[in-house]
């Protein structure tokens, strides 16, 4: 209170005196009232005053009036000099603008009056003169011009910025969109005066301080920052010459000889990263505006920016040194100091590359920057910063007898600068992926302009990559951490197969063991990451790997035969399984392959199959607007509508639960459409899933579209399921149409659902797809929704009450809650979301024109995905079900774009999608020399000497369970009963072959046959003979006796005749043991033989060699007959 009145006070003497000392005395009292909003500091972070200066209107009436008749009067008398009181009245003005304009709600009025263009005027005065001062005068008289130039530039960002959003930038923080839209106040107009006066501060400014450099670039990033107007008025050609010319001048980083160079600085000044600071708002604001507005393209701004970025500054350095040389002036040196401050440039402009995508219409920016050669720019960037390496080096040679220090640090300047230059990859390949984010014609531009190969060459040619390389590599896959790739999954699989073929060339064995680790973990998490690695051959890049085992660790050679055993079951083609053949042959005739136990159990991981099967050929539905598109019906043949189809979905499609219930409500944002089949008057059949995972089978009518929901089955779990819907009409005119929903061959919901009218053709049908569905008509055209009850399904039907609740609680399976939804045809996608592809796989699809009995159903799906002919095959089940048949499409009989309808109506469909093969080892084998080619490897484990197997990581214990422990000589073996662990069988490699081989005769009538008439199990036991004695086992009896039980259920008495004859009963095997092994193969032949009697009765060559024994008669076997 007390200094607003002495403000009061001493206004009243100034308007009666006109003394100027009152004026300064007002403006000294106001100023200190208000200290704390007097912030000049551009680098400090932005505050909010904790006592806002007053309006406009609480001042003097005539406070405007006096202010500007001041400065007018200290611009008149500037160019002539100022006397110090008049630049000290100067200064408290400047201060006591900067202050009204805190209190945003003047900024508006202050920056229409004329106060701008005295200050810039006086400020460029202020600049000539600091630019013009030399050295021995530096000290002087620079103090108040300086503090006045801050001061203005201060102003100008009251003016230009209030919000202080290019402060809130420097720091650090990212303002969004919504806090933009709470700025209530507007920045003042920009004037005209501001391109001028920035463009000639930085002509001739060599004695320009760099603080004041800075100052002037952090003005320039608030004016873009603080109004899209001004933004655009002050980005002119001009100021991008200035911009440029700095970063140019940053990027040089030479100093004379007698300064010195400092060789501890080796990060680029404050002025380099304000000036790419000032670049980033600068494309974010032209990336905002319409063509019309710019005076400068993004195009031309990246094209000076990458020439910068790609220069040469040591040869206009040179070219500089020659021209002050001439005029025999200071010649500024260069040495290491400059190489590594240019290095750190490039790694911050790149990083700066990476920010300006941090916008809102970032594919629009993706195709500026494609349109600019930012590929070619980035490559040669690495392949220029070799050619840096190589002169840093040479002129470390040149200048080691300068002093003694550089002699002695020689050696660690070296590893500093190639860090350096690793760090400059690193922001390469960053950059490279903030290009490509997301944008599948990104990533096919740069595989047609640089290729993946090229990129390899100019990496290795940079010498061995760091960790920190190689994990960026990951994340260019990933496209984010590579961590998260559960989360994320992965969108490039290019960087992996890079990373597969580099792997040899890795020196380090840390690295070779943490990159061939983390391929594993990436390419095998889940599916849908083995089938992307799968169809961009990946198992070729890491046989070829492999083929180099010489210079790979051990643990790194058996990551990457892991890597090939999870991909090989997802698939394997004839040319990849010969090659892995290929691999294990040995170096000699004397020596086993090191890696046959790894291969041999990446066999085992490949032909053993976990879960359910599998299809083998699918439809790849994966992009949003993939599908099959069915040509039109004309007319439906049949009374009823049944479709079936194999699918799977992923289960990152799942939506997260949430609690809030307007979170749970956007779970239906988007559904995904299996089929859709529509008339031109917008009725018809269509089935979709919701992000949850719930099937939802959909009938539309003129005027409702009803909805069925089979709850309490989720179909995103990676698996693949055969649905089937069934729509039958009422028999009678008032009979009740209903609809059966089946899953797995199983009938999992019956209930009454509408049937539309079938007279009209059906135009818009789609199989995985939504197509062109029915829209939203205007609300004048909605109808009233019908009535529905929480509790029961009505229809509009006069017989719609009959159905009690206690009758839907038996369609149900005793569940009484209603799964029938109806409302107005019209308005589903904005009560269930907007459609979408299935966004998964889909195998075969079959469209019936009648109905189908449950038994025809079981019948199609127990013969599986990859039957393309269920119809021979089930012949007895199925009958004439063939001629019901609409349309029939599966992917062994599509050629893209074009299916084939495999029914006589030939509805070909168009596929816009892929379609995917995968190729099953079982099937492969027989492509090349059918299953006694796998015989030289157990040749091959007769030469593996008991000490490389126990070396073997997956080598233990040779017992299988903990039932059968290590006996004392001269006990029993008791095998067990059930069947044994495979995975503890595995330690044993003899054993390990043999469950490779029954997991190859493992449903598959072909395998068994092969080997029936090859010999092979007679080759088989001759090789097993030959096996040293410790390499017979327990787990090689267990296996072979699982081999035995596969070809007993397999009913393949021909085959099993001979694994007894060569197998069980060839005592050479099993003599080789312990005495425990023996006793134990015997007690297991026992068993065989007692339960199958008559069989062995009829061998007349097994009867006379076992019946004095007593094994065919039944008299006990004891432990002296042995």
């Amino acid at each position: 209170m007390a200094s607003k009145e002495r403000l009061y006070e001493v206004w009243m003497l100034y308007c009666t005196k006109r003394d100027p000392d009152y004026l300064k005395l007002w403006l000294e009292i106001f100023i200190s009232s208000y200290e704390r909003c007097l912030d000049v500091d551009f680098e400090k972070p932005p505050s909010r005053p904790e006592e806002v200066p007053p309006v406009l209107t609480l001042l003097p009436d005539n406070i405007l009036q006096v202010l500007r008749h001041q400065l007018l009067q200290c611009v008149q008398k500037a160019s002539d000099g100022l006397e110090p009181e008049q630049q000290n009245l100067a200064l408290l003005l400047l201060k006591f603008l900067i202050i009204i304009c805190r209190n945003l709600s003047n900024v508006e009025e202050i920056g229409t009056c004329s106060y701008i263009n005295h200050i810039i005027t006086m400020t460029t005065l202020y600049i000539q003169q600091l630019k013009s001062k030399t050295k021995e005068k530096e000290m002087a008289d620079q103090s108040q011009a300086e503090e006045f130039v801050r001061h203005a530039l201060a102003f100008c960002e009251s003016l230009y910025d209030p919000y202080r959003n290019w402060r809130h930038r420097t720091c650090g923080e990212q303002l969004g969109t919504v806090e933009r839209s709470r700025q209530k106040y507007k920045a003042a107009p920009l004037t005209v005066e501001f391109v001028p006066f920035f463009y000639q501060c930085f002509q001739e400014s060599e004695h320009l301080k760099e603080s004041l450099k800075c100052c002037l670039l952090h003005l320039f990033g608030a004016i873009v920052a603080g109004d899209q107007r001004n933004a655009l008025l002050a980005i002119s050609p001009a100021t991008m010459e200035v911009l440029m010319r700095v970063l140019a001048d940053c990027s040089m980083g030479s100093c004379s000889s007698d300064e010195g160079e400092d060789w501890d600085s080796e990060a680029p000044d404050r002025k380099a990263l304000l000036t790419l600071g000032c670049l980033r708002e600068v494309v974010q604001r032209l990336l905002a505006s319409s063509s019309d507005q710019r005076q400068v393209e993004i195009a031309s701004v990246l094209e000076n920016y990458f020439k910068l970025l790609n220069s040469d500054p040591a040869a206009v350095v040179a070219a500089r040194q020659q021209q002050q040389q001439q005029a025999k002036g200071r010649v500024p040196t260069l040495g290491r100091h400059w190489e590594s401050r240019f290095v750190a440039l490039q790694v911050n402009m790149l990083d700066t590359i990476r920010d300006m995508f941090l916008c809102s219409d970032r594919p629009v920016l993706q195709a500026i920057f494609l349109n600019s050669n930012c590929f070619e720019h980035l490559t040669r960037l690495l392949q220029n910063s070799k050619l840096v390496n190589a002169r840093c080096t040479a002129a470390d040679k040149d200048q080691k007898d300068i002093t003694n220090n550089r002699l002695l640090t020689g050696e660690r300047d070296t590893q500093v600068f190639q860090g350096r230059l690793d760090s400059l990859a690193v922001a390469t390949i960053k950059a490279l992926t903030t290009v490509m984010h997301k944008s599948p014609a990104a990533k096919e531009v740069f595989k047609e302009r640089i290729g993946y190969n090229h990129l390899y060459e100019v990496l290795t040619s940079l010498g061995q990559p760091s960790r920190h390389l190689l994990k960026e590599l990951m994340n260019m896959a990933v496209e984010g951490e590579h961590t998260s790739v559960g989360l994320l999954g992965i969108s490039n699989v290019e960087p992996l197969l890079l990373l597969v073929q580099w792997l040899p060339e890795l020196d380090s064995s840390e690295r070779q063991l943490f990159t061939a680790d983390w391929l594993r973990r990436l390419s095998c998490l889940n599916r849908q990451t083995r089938a992307t690695c799968v169809n961009a051959a990946m198992v070729m890049r890491a046989l070829a790997a492999l083929e180099c085992y010489q210079r790979l660790h051990r643990a790194c050679a058996e990551s990457l035969l892991a890597l090939l055993g999870s991909l090989g079951s997802h698939s394997l083609s004839a040319r990849e399984l010969q090659r892995l053949l290929g691999l294990l042959r040995p170096p000699e005739s004397t020596q086993a392959h090191p890696y046959v136990g790894p291969a041999l159990r990446a066999l085992l991981a490949m032909v053993r199959k976990q879960g359910l099967e599998s299809a083998m050929q699918y439809f790849d539905l994966s992009p949003s607007m993939a599908g099959i598109v069915v040509p039109t019906v004309q007319r439906w043949p049949g009374s009823a509508f049944s479709f079936l189809a194999w699918l799977s979905l992923d289960q990152d499609q799942l939506g997260q639960p949430s609690k809030d219930k307007r979170k749970a409500a956007l779970q239906f944002f988007k559904i995904f459409i299996p089929y859709s089949f529509f008339t031109p008057g917008g009725t018809g059949f269509e089935a979709f899933i919701s992000s949850a995972g719930v099937l939802v089978v959909a009938v539309c009518t003129k005027k409702e579209y009803v909805t069925v929901m089979l709850p309490d089955y989720c179909f995103c779990d990676s698996l693949w399921h055969s649905i089937g819907v069934v729509h039958v009409p009422g028999k009678r005119p008032f009979g009740q149409s209903l609809v059966y929903i089946y899953v797995d061959g199983q009938q999992k919901l019956s209930a009454p659902l509408k049937y539309p009218t079938m007279t009209e053709p059906f135009i818009s049908c789609c199989i995985g797809s939504a197509g062109h569905r029915t829209t939203t008509p205007p609300p004048s055209q909605i109808p009233d929704p019908p009535f529905s009850s929480a509790t029961t399904p009505t229809t509009r039907s006069s017989l719609g009450g009959i159905l009690s609740p206690q009758t839907w609680g038996g369609l149900l399976g005793g569940k009484s809650e209603s799964v029938t939804k109806l409302i107005s045809a019209g308005t589903q996608d904005s009560e269930w979301g907007s459609p979408t592809s299935l966004q998964g796989q889909l195998g075969s699809v079959m469209v019936f024109h009648e109905l189908l009995q449950p038994n025809h159903i079981k019948a199609i799906c127990s013969a599986g995905p990859n039957c393309i002919s269920p119809f021979k095959a089930q012949e007895s089940e199925l009958g004439d079900l063939s001629t019901k048949l609409l349309l029939h499409y599966s992917p062994k009989a599509c050629r893209n774009p074009i299916c084939l309808d495999l029914s006589p109506n030939t509805l070909h469909g168009r596929l816009t999608g892929n379609k995917v093969v995968n190729w099953d080892i079982k099937d492969m084998i027989n492509c090349v020399g059918g299953l006694p080619v796998l015989l030289p490897i157990l040749e091959q484990l007769s030469l593996v000497t008991p000490d490389q197997q126990a070396s073997d990581p997956a080598a233990g214990s040779d017992f299988i369970t903990p039932d059968v422990s290590t006996p004392a000589d001269g006990d029993w073996v008791i095998l067990p009963s059930n069947r044994a662990s495979e995975a503890r069988l595995e330690k044993n490699l003899v054993a390990t072959f043999l469950l490779v081989l029954k997991h190859f005769l493992q449903r598959h009538p072909i395998n068994q046959e092969n080997l029936l008439h090859s010999h092979g199990v007679g080759t088989l036991g001759a090789l097993l003979q030959k096996l040293p004695a410790g390499h017979v086992d327990v787990s090689v009896l267990v296996a072979m006796q699982l081999l035995i039980e596969q070809v007993t259920y397999e009913k393949n008495q021909a085959l099993l005749q001979q694994l007894h004859t060569h197998l069980l009963f060839n005592f050479n095997i099993w003599n080789k043991g312990d005495f425990p092994l023996r006793i134990g193969h015997i007690q297991y032949m026992s068993t065989v033989i007692k339960d199958n009697r008559k069989q062995f009765r009829k061998n007349t060559e097994f009867s006379s060699f076992w019946t004095p024994y007593g094994f065919i008669t039944g008299r006990t076997v004891t432990k002296r007959a042995t």
